[in-house]
């Protein structure tokens, strides 16, 4: 089975926090680092921020269930909302992204922040 979703947004942000180092001491990257902040060894934390505008995603899963498990599954069991979910998902083998679709009207704002020195 295809489960399929559409979701519009006016604003999305996302701001992604990565560590970098440097293993080799000897290249111009290494160098860089060590000269304008840590040392060549040491982990750096770069910070990419961005807002998107008019934001569009199409997201559909593929997802293989046992069709006799379900079968089997009492009326009751899924009836009792509380348990619904997790009576669905005994049932479920796989699942995998066959769609992801997005489309973004514009950039509002995007910043990169912790590479080398705040300066670049």
């Amino acid at each position: 089975n295809t489960f399929g979703n559409s979701v519009k947004l006016e604003r999305l942000g996302v701001t992604l926090k990565m560590g970098l180092f440097v293993e080799d001491d000897s290249s111009e990257q290494a160098r860089m680092l060590s000269e304008q902040g840590p040392a060549a060894n040491e982990m750096e934390t770069i910070t990419v921020s961005l807002i998107l505008k008019d934001v569009a995603i199409d997201v559909s899963l593929l997802v293989a269930m046992d069709q006799d498990l379900m079968g089997e599954l009492k009326l009751g069991s899924i009836l009792d909302t509380s348990h619904v979910f997790s009576c669905l998902l005994s049932t479920i083998h796989s699942v995998g992204l066959s769609e992801f679709v997005m489309e973004i009207g514009d950039i509002e704002e995007f910043s990169i922040s912790g590479f080398i020195s705040e300066d670049t």
